[in-house]
């Protein structure tokens, strides 16, 4: 059983609302996901400048 699903599944947060985005309901303005966002190595980190740290 996936925990983080079921969790999802039990609150809704309107659409590009920063908690939708923090459990990964939504992208964040640039499209983003925080998963994606996880897996970004150090250098990917230090390039890019548009998200906040």
């Amino acid at each position: 059983m996936d925990i983080k699903s079921d969790q999802q599944d039990l609150v809704n947060y309107p659409k590009g609302s920063i908690l939708a985005f923090y459990i990964g309901q939504t992208p964040n303005t640039d499209g983003r996901t925080i998963e994606e966002m996880w897996s970004w190595n150090y250098q990917k980190l230090e390039d890019t400048h548009n998200y906040i740290q």
